[in-house]
């Protein structure tokens, strides 16, 4: 291997030529390479956008079916507190074996926690912070809500197994419980509506009709929950 001996500068002009042409390369280097770190960024950043913007669209989505659910949940919801008040067991454990009450969509967080867990989430503009902020803040009251109405229905169950009329503070116990259902898918129904207004507002994002289609395709929700509040309305006057 040939190797070659540095020659020494003649001159200042010759010596600063060279160093012109060190400095260069290692500021032309450091500059691709910060080009290029910029470039995965901003790449990580669009692909988590993208993860976290279709995670929303399925939110909303959700957010559709269950307002659609609205109206048949709130008529069960009064024929059950109705046999609740008159201890009727059996009509009690029918609503309860019906399950189309309480059915709700849940919405999903997971994109945004991987965003949070890798700290990809700083880069978001202030809009985008504050609407994703906004819609995953209701999506955990979403999920702790749910937990909850799964809770309130477990106890209203063991209730209408054990004896509604066995004493007077079994009977209050139900006829709270029921409160407390009502009160819980009133809340969910109005953080799904939150949920849009941040979605809609801060991201420009709205659940399309086909969305909504595509979704009960897989199972009508809204179907089934109509078809529920009718059987348990009957034939008489409607609540």
């Amino acid at each position: 291997m040939e190797i070659h001996k540095p020659k020494p500068f003649h001159n200042w002009r010759e010596f600063l030529k060279e160093y012109g042409i060190i400095v260069l390369g290692v500021l032309t280097a450091l500059g691709l390479e910060q080009a290029l770190e910029s470039w995965h960024a901003h790449e990580k950043l669009k692909e988590v956008t993208s993860a976290i913007d279709a995670e929303v669209r399925e939110g909303l989505t959700s957010a559709q079916v269950m307002a659609n659910m609205q109206r048949c949940q709130q008529q069960q919801l009064a024929v059950l507190s109705d046999a609740v008040g008159r201890g009727d067991q059996a009509r009690v454990r029918s609503l309860l074996a019906q399950g189309d009450i309480f059915n709700v969509v849940p919405f999903n967080n997971t994109a945004w926690t991987a965003a949070l867990a890798s700290d990809i989430s700083s880069r978001f503009d202030q809009r985008q912070r504050t609407a994703y902020s906004g819609v995953y803040y209701v999506t955990d009251e979403e999920k702790r809500w749910t937990s909850d109405l799964g809770h309130s229905v477990a106890r209203l169950a063991a209730f209408a197994q054990s004896g509604l009329s066995q004493s007077p503070a079994a009977s209050a116990d139900a006829v709270s419980e029921v409160a407390e259902m009502t009160a819980t898918l009133s809340n969910m129904q109005r953080a799904a509506q939150v949920y849009q207004r941040f979605a809609e507002q801060g991201l420009g994002m709205k659940a399309s009709q086909a969305d909504v289609d595509a979704f009960l395709r897989k199972r009508n929700m809204v179907a089934e929950c109509n078809a529920a509040a009718a059987a348990a309305l009957g034939p008489g006057p409607k609540i």
